[in-house]
């Protein structure tokens, strides 16, 4: 699940292996917190303008469903 991050980490000129090691942080801290401002890290993704995670449901970046029903 980390080939297509760190393909346009690096595609972007951008450190890879530190933005994937804290986007799994993020993600499995969401999975593992009972807190609920952890629970929103789930929507942490790549912002590869800025080299930084960012929350993706706030930017408006989000996969529509119907790609994923078959």
């Amino acid at each position: 699940m980390t080939i297509i991050p760190k393909t346009l980490a690096t595609n972007a000129a951008q450190d890879a292996t530190d933005l994937i090691a804290k986007l799994r942080v993020f993600h499995s801290a969401s999975q593992t917190s009972d807190d609920p401002k952890k629970k929103d890290l789930k929507w942490t993704g790549l912002d590869l303008t800025n080299g930084k995670c960012r929350n993706n449901l706030v930017a408006g970046v989000l996969e529509p469903m119907e790609g994923k029903i078959k």
